[in-house]
């Protein structure tokens, strides 16, 4: 009997022994689960701190070369004005000059050619004057017959007629003692009269073909003047014309220049944005792949890590029950046999636990 009650009170010592570890390892378990899943928690928690960064710095980076290409597409674009507006300026000023010496050079020519053709007529206003002069006497002697016959010329002929007439007359008895001598006279008159008449009027024929020579030579220089002037008019604004098509083709190739150029620096600029950002988006998508794969990883450990510590719940929780029903069954065996598998079990939960210390350890972040 003393036997029998001291194996009961060993068994049920046993089993109060057992259950009280599969308590303490039941919270061990829990305890080590709760350890696993903060530390994966800080594990996922640092992950989603450093993809964030990482996300940032590559925007950041992005951003800086898309201002980057900008700032110095703005700096090409006000050096390409500038260079366009010193086009312009220059071109403004070689036509304003072309034109300045266009039109000095015409009126150059047109006061030289003026003066000459001035000088030239001035050279022949006096045949033209004495052709008027003449033309004049020609004209009032057709009206007064005697402005030609009694010429001074014909004033002394008619003198040295009467002189020589009375010579003769008088020798031969004509005339004296106061006898009319006019008839005799008559006919000398007459004739003297009709040749100076015919000479007065030959006399002004040349002066009036030199005044009408002249005044046609000076109407034929007016004239010509007058063609010259307006061929140097036309020809100015032909000149004129041909500056102002150069000015206008040449600002037009400066313009074209510059719109190319500035459209050729733009497209590029905005490619590479497009390239910048396209690369940006590959590499978030890298990113998001790398730290999807690492947190799959941090979840594959993790439910290792549980799955691991339930089997191990599962198998010292199934080895204390045995315990429990081979106490149950043989509590005859004695109490030091129970006492050494009981250790045993121990042991084997120490076991079980260890790796949930390591993880704990490995993954607990640094201070």
């Amino acid at each position: 009997m003393g036997k029998n009650k001291n194996l009961r009170e060993g068994r049920d010592r046993t089993v109060a022994l057992l259950n009280d570890s599969l308590l303490q390892m039941e919270e061990q378990f829990e305890d080590s689960r709760n350890i696993t899943k903060d530390a994966y928690g800080k594990v996922n928690t640092r992950l989603a701190a450093s993809e964030k960064q990482s996300f940032l710095d590559i925007l950041a980076s992005s951003n800086q070369a898309i201002d980057t290409i900008f700032s110095g597409l703005d700096k090409v674009s006000g050096t390409l004005g500038e260079s366009y507006r010193q086009q312009q300026n220059i071109l403004n000023q070689g036509k304003a000059q072309s034109r300045a010496d266009i039109q000095e050079g015409t009126q150059g020519a047109l006061q030289r050619s003026g003066q000459r053709t001035q000088e030239a007529v001035d050279q022949l206003q006096p045949y033209s004057e004495a052709g008027r002069q003449a033309l004049s006497r020609y004209e009032a002697a057709l009206q007064d017959p005697s402005l030609a016959s009694n010429s001074p010329m014909a004033q002394y002929r008619k003198e040295q007629l009467e002189s020589q007439l009375a010579r003769q007359l008088n020798a031969r008895g004509i005339g004296q003692g106061g006898a009319p001598i006019t008839q005799y006279y008559s006919p000398g008159y007459n004739q003297i009269s009709a040749e100076e008449s015919q000479n007065y009027f030959d006399r002004l024929s040349p002066l009036m073909q030199q005044g009408y020579g002249a005044d046609a030579m000076s109407s034929q220089l007016l004239g010509n003047q007058g063609n010259l002037e307006a061929q140097l008019m036309a020809s100015q604004g032909q000149n004129l014309s041909n500056t102002e098509n150069r000015y206008a083709t040449q600002l037009s190739d400066a313009q074209r220049a510059y719109g190319n150029q500035l459209g050729t620096y733009q497209d590029n600029a905005y490619t590479n944005k497009a390239n910048i950002e396209k690369r940006l988006g590959e590499q978030q998508v890298d990113i998001r792949g790398m730290y999807d794969q690492r947190y799959a990883n941090t979840q594959t450990g993790l439910a290792q890590a549980l799955t691991n510590l339930n089997l191990g719940e599962a198998q010292a929780t199934s080895n204390l029950n045995i315990l429990k029903a081979n106490a149950e069954q043989n509590y005859y065996q004695n109490k030091e046999t129970l006492l050494d598998q009981i250790n045993n079990v121990t042991a084997t939960v120490g076991n079980v636990l260890k790796p949930v210390s390591t993880i704990a350890g490995v993954l607990k972040p640094t201070e």
